[in-house]
């Protein structure tokens, strides 16, 4: 699990591929939204940036007073890989928020 410290900009990033291939979701349109250890919403569900094929990021501050802990990352594509047919991609990943000092 990756840490971050708190009090600073985080880079997150995720990766689709379609066996093994890197693959774009159809639409070029991937979500994410950013939990924070109590459940509520750091980031709300937002559109995230498109570094290069299948590679998504979303960049964003931290400040002296979010929670310490276990933060998840939430990817969800809007169309999915595969077609229009195909249930929607959702992806999980998480992240420690740790104290500069």
């Amino acid at each position: 699990m990756n840490k971050h410290e708190r009090e600073n900009t985080i880079k997150i990033q995720t990766n689709f591929a379609s066996n093994g291939t890197p693959t774009d979701p159809l639409g070029h349109e991937v979500y994410i939204t950013v939990k924070r250890p109590d459940g509520t919403d750091l980031v709300p569900k937002t559109l995230a940036s498109r570094e290069s094929t299948g590679v998504y990021y979303y960049i964003f501050n931290t400040t002296d007073d979010d929670l310490l802990g276990i933060y998840t990352c939430i990817w969800e594509c809007v169309q999915p890989i595969g077609g229009p047919t195909a249930p929607p991609i959702v992806q999980r990943e998480t992240f420690q928020l740790v104290s500069l000092y």
